[in-house]
């Protein structure tokens, strides 16, 4: 006679049991009875969280977390506007419109995001009693392949730009990690009969790196274009009539000549500090009239350091209506060859037909066992981006645009392209506001502001930006960053 699953390990949120097969049941209308917490039916697949996060937690969080600040003010609208020591990791040609002298002292910038829920969905899911209208809402939050969660971070230490030429230093961290919606409905709903849970779709990476960069870009030709004289206006007619960083150049002066095209490029040492990812996840659990049954298999490999180089290439031109355009490479190639301390992590957790009086005569649900070894050392690559730019100043205004493209869907890149609109208003001297929006990508969309200040030679940048979502008091994901440097002009280096 088949026998009754108590369907009813209940849970005060979620309303919610795991269905194990009752022995002391007597017969098919027999109530069920709640099982204890540690059920079966959800404790295979979860024990494996806390050893997914473990193995992207193997990056050191004491190593700092592109750190532009100014960018975030104009949601990643920056390619053309970076100036100095800001402009290597951007467009590195850029760096032939640099008459200063440009010394950074640190720039930090974090940001955490994910696919499916709002910071409101938090704060009113969060310790609620959860209703099937409810859990019906929370399923339908969470994308068909996966709840996904990123996090990305940079502070870049000392940098120098000296016209043409720079030495900069950044550090970086980015992570990713992929839950699949299987798990959130084992969740809310528990393991029904002749239910079958897999975990298949979870996984991450997670690395942790930094780079000491030297950057050079020159003048290279003159495109065929006619000269023009700056009008009172400041009107722009034929050939370019726009001095470098968005200067204006007197009224009178002669600009042309054809159209600049500049041309630069980063070669890059890359330091690796930590690397954790999850090479394999399969298995799942089945519930039948007989028990619960399960396997799962969680596998991946971590390294505490390595070393590697890269390369980032820039092109950049100053158009004759005033508008100022470029394309930029970067990570062609970027590699790290991870050798210090390179581990296999291979993690199994496996239940046979398990029933209720499993639960109450045994002690461990399942049969867990964890392996590590040490395996070769091993590279991985840094996803390269596609950037093209466009931007142009009116007056005290700036706006700009950017287009990018990544090519992996992996931490802090995404295959899905990026568009980023910016616009800056200098209201004094010593202050700029900043506005940006942005769509795609792996944080659109996004919402950003920022202020820059200068004063004397000092400058500090702060901005905020939300992802994820329209809805600015509910986003997916938050950011924000500070920076200081100071910056000498040309005029006083002659």
């Amino acid at each position: 006679m088949n026998r009754p699953f108590d369907l009813n390990e209940y849970d005060e949120r979620t309303g919610t049991c795991a269905a194990v097969p009752d022995r002391n049941a007597i017969g098919i209308g027999t109530p069920a009875v709640c099982a204890p917490q540690r059920a079966m039916g959800r404790l295979l697949p979860l024990r494996l969280i806390p050893v997914l996060t473990a193995i992207l937690a193997a990056v050191p969080a004491a190593v700092p977390t592109k750190a532009e600040v100014a960018s975030l003010g104009l949601a990643g609208a920056y390619s053309l506007r970076a100036r100095g020591a800001d402009a290597p990791t951007w467009n590195p040609a850029t760096l032939s419109w640099n008459e200063s002298c440009d010394l950074r002292l640190f720039s930090a910038q974090a940001s955490v995001r994910n696919n499916s829920f709002t910071l409101g969905d938090y704060n009113r899911w969060n310790g609620a009693a959860w209703s099937e209208s409810d859990k019906r809402e929370i399923m339908d939050r969470i994308p068909a392949a996966s709840f996904e969660g990123r996090f990305s971070g940079s502070a870049d230490g000392p940098g120098i730009a000296l016209r043409g030429l720079a030495v900069t230093v950044g550090n970086e961290t980015a992570g990713l990690l992929r839950v699949p919606r299987e798990f959130a409905r084992l969740i809310l709903y528990g393991n029904n009969p002749e239910e079958s849970f897999s975990l298949a779709g979870a996984g991450g990476s997670a690395l942790a790196w930094s780079e000491l960069r030297l950057s050079y870009a020159r003048e290279v030709t003159r495109l065929r274009g006619s000269s023009a004289t700056r009008t009172p206006r400041g009107a722009q007619a034929a050939g370019w009539a726009q001095a470098p960083h968005g200067k204006q150049a007197p009224v009178g002066t002669q600009v042309g000549g054809g159209i600049p095209v500049a041309l630069g490029a980063s070669i890059k040492y890359l330091k690796g500090w930590g690397y954790g990812e999850v090479v394999r996840a399969d298995g799942g659990i089945t519930t039948t009239m007989d028990g619960i049954a399960g396997q799962a298999v969680l596998a991946g490999r971590t390294a505490r350091g390595g070393s590697g180089i890269g390369l980032d290439l820039g092109a950049a031109a100053r158009m004759p209506n005033g508008w100022d355009v470029g394309l930029s490479l970067r990570n062609v190639p970027a590699a790290i060859r991870w050798s210090d301390r390179p581990e296999e992590r291979i993690e199994q957790a496996t239940a046979d037909t398990l029933t209720m009086q499993d639960l109450d005569d045994s002690e461990d649900l399942a049969t867990t066992s964890t392996t590590t070894r040490p395996t070769a050392a091993f590279r991985s690559s840094i996803p390269a981006t596609l950037t093209l730019g466009v931007g142009r100043t009116f007056g005290r205004h700036y706006l700009a645009a950017d287009l990018r493209q990544g090519f992996a869907d992996r931490a802090g890149v995404s295959k899905t392209p990026r568009l980023a609109v910016g616009a800056a208003r200098r209201q004094w001297r010593w202050l700029e506001g900043r506005l940006g929006v942005a769509v795609g990508g792996v944080d659109g969309p996004v919402c950003a502001a920022g202020l820059g200040l200068a004063v004397w030679k000092l400058r500090c940048d702060m901005a905020v930006s939300s992802a994820g979502s329209w809805n600015l008091t509910s986003p997916r994901g938050v950011a924000g960053g500070v920076s200081l440097g100071m910056r000498w002009t040309g005029e006083e280096l002659r």
